[in-house]
């Protein structure tokens, strides 16, 4: 079984991935290089992917979190009012009868 919040690169290094949740065959990921909205695949179409490190995907991404002592207030109220609207919608991946279980693809 995959391990969720996992990051993955595709063996080209042109695909950095992160797995959200797992549900039987299908792995719910995004793409951590080109935004888009997370999407359901067949988890067998991530076997040929290497397991990546934060420091990769910052490399690739070309940002470098900060603290969040480092920020100021108002950069750190609103980095945790973004982060309490996401946590919610995480914490209900998976979950049936959560919108995001029911709008995976078939």
């Amino acid at each position: 079984m995959m391990k969720q919040t996992k990051l993955l690169q595709s063996a080209d290094g042109k695909q950095i991935i992160r797995v959200l949740d797992t549900n039987g065959n299908k792995a719910l990921i995004i793409d951590c290089i080109h935004p888009a909205m997370p999407l359901y695949v067949d988890a067998d179409t991530l076997t040929s992917y290497v397991p990546c490190d934060d420091d990769t995907l910052c490399e690739k991404t070309g940002y470098l979190p900060e603290s969040l002592d480092s920020l100021s207030p108002l950069r750190r109220k609103t980095a945790l009012e973004r982060y309490t609207v996401i946590a919610g919608v995480l914490a209900s991946l998976g979950c049936k009868g959560q919108i995001g279980y029911n709008r995976k693809s078939s």
